[in-house]
C-alpha cells in the first residue's frame, strides 16, 4: 500500500521496485493526477498532456532553476532540463550539433512540447547576446500558425492536429563560450497527404 501511494515520488521510472508494463502505467498515472506531467526513464522524458493548464510549471522561477543549474545538479523532469542538456552539450564538445527528438501519437502535445524547448533555449541563448535570438526564436515561433493553416486538422482525438512533420534548426554562433542564436530555419519535411485527401466520420 505504501508503495502504491508513493509512487508519483518516483521521478525516473528506471528506479521502480518492480520494473514491468503495469507498474511503469501505475507511475505515470499516479504522476498524472498529482499534476506532475514529466517522468524520466533513463535520458528519456516522458511527457503527458494534462489537456489543462498547472499553474507554475513553466513559470520563470522554475525557468531560472534550470538555467543557474550546475552539471551533477539533481532536477526535476521538464522538458526545460532537456533543453538545458542539448545546450550544455554543444558547450562540453565544442559546438558539435545537438538533437531533441520530440514525438508522440496525435494529440500527446509535440508542438507544444516543442515550443518549450525553443522557449528555453532562446533564454539561455539571451543571458549573452545582443538581443536578436529572442525575435528569431519569436520569428520561429510565430510562423507555426501559418504552416497550421496548411497542414493541420480537426480530428475525433485532437482539434489541432499536425498533418506534417518538421525539423527545426537553431543555429548558434560557433566557437563562443556563450554561443549566441543566430539563425534558425523551418524543414517541413514530411506532409501526410494521404490523410487530408478525404474526411472521416465527425472530422
Amino acid at each position: 500500500k505504501e508503495d502504491e501511494e508513493n509512487l508519483h515520488l518516483v521521478e525516473d521510472l528506471k528506479n521502480l521496485p518492480d520494473l514491468n508494463k503495469a507498474a511503469l502505467i501505475e507511475s505515470l498515472m499516479t504522476r498524472y493526477y498529482d499534476d506532475s506531467i514529466y517522468t524520466f526513464t533513463g535520458d528519456i522524458l516522458i511527457a503527458v498532456n494534462p489537456f489543462k493548464r498547472i499553474k507554475g510549471l513553466y513559470e520563470s522561477k522554475v525557468m531560472n532553476k534550470y538555467l543557474d543549474s550546475s552539471p551533477g545538479d539533481k532536477l526535476s523532469p521538464h522538458a526545460y532540463g532537456i533543453a538545458h542538456n542539448a545546450y550544455q552539450s554543444m558547450l562540453e564538445y565544442s559546438g558539435r550539433n545537438q538533437s531533441v527528438l520530440v514525438s508522440g501519437e496525435s494529440g500527446a502535445g509535440k508542438t507544444e512540447t516543442t515550443k518549450i524547448v525553443m522557449n528555453y533555449l532562446t533564454h539561455i541563448s539571451a543571458r549573452n547576446s545582443s538581443g536578436d535570438s529572442s525575435d528569431i526564436s519569436q520569428a520561429v515561433l510565430q510562423s507555426n500558425p501559418l504552416l497550421e493553416a496548411f497542414g493541420n486538422a480537426k480530428t475525433v482525438r485532437n482539434d489541432n492536429s499536425s498533418r506534417f512533420g518538421k525539423l527545426i534548426q537553431m543555429q548558434f554562433e560557433p566557437h563562443a563560450n556563450n554561443p549566441e542564436l543566430i539563425a534558425a530555419k523551418i524543414d517541413t519535411y514530411l506532409l501526410e497527404k494521404a490523410r487530408i485527401t478525404h474526411q472521416m466520420n465527425n472530422e
